[in-house]
């Protein structure tokens, strides 16, 4: 997913939309304010992020009954009040106003997501896996041992969420998994 700077909207690519599909992913993480921006089909795109960071909402305009959403950052986290971001935006990105307008917003509609994932998740609608602890990172951390940390502990959080993952996706299906999961 990449985000249309003309729009201002998702484009999700794939195989059947977009003749180099790669050029589609490096689009996804073409993070702004420091990446070039990059044309997929004549479109001028960055990261999907900038207009929607959890894309549940697409999964479930797909009609798909269940949903998992794997979090990068804790449960409680939500953006401080982000004016600062809001201005540069609207400077940066002026030749693209859709797209720099839903940029300046996007902390905002962030916390609005989690919001509304947590009330998802709480009706059952979705399955979230989160971080169990708090950490924070640069951007583009390059501390090797701080991300092996963090990586080993979202195995042991992918393995304590496995049970109720296993429960929930097979009350979807009226049937057990079998071996499909581990």
């Amino acid at each position: 997913m990449a985000t249309n700077l003309e729009t201002g909207e998702p484009e999700f690519w794939e195989r059947s939309n977009c003749s180099d599909v790669l050029l589609g992913v490096q689009a996804s993480a073409s993070m702004p304010f420091v990446s070039k921006i990059v044309y997929v089909e004549g479109k001028p795109c960055l990261d999907g992020g900038c207009c929607v960071h959890i894309p549940y909402r697409w999964a479930m305009e797909e009609g798909y009954e269940k949903i998992l959403v794997i979090r990068t950052r804790h449960r409680d986290f939500r953006y401080p009040d982000p004016e600062k971001q809001e201005t540069l935006s609207l400077q940066i990105y002026r030749n693209y106003p859709a797209f720099a307008e839903k940029l300046s917003w996007s902390h905002r509609r962030y916390n609005a997501e989690c919001d509304e994932l947590q009330t998802l998740e709480d009706a059952g609608r979705v399955f979230v896996i989160a971080p169990s602890v708090t950490w924070s990172a640069a951007k583009l951390e390059r501390d090797m041992e701080k991300l092996g940390r963090w990586y080993w502990q979202g195995c042991r959080d992918a393995q304590a969420a496995y049970p109720a993952l296993r429960e929930y996706l097979e009350n979807a299906q009226n049937e057990p998994l079998g071996d499909c999961v581990r």
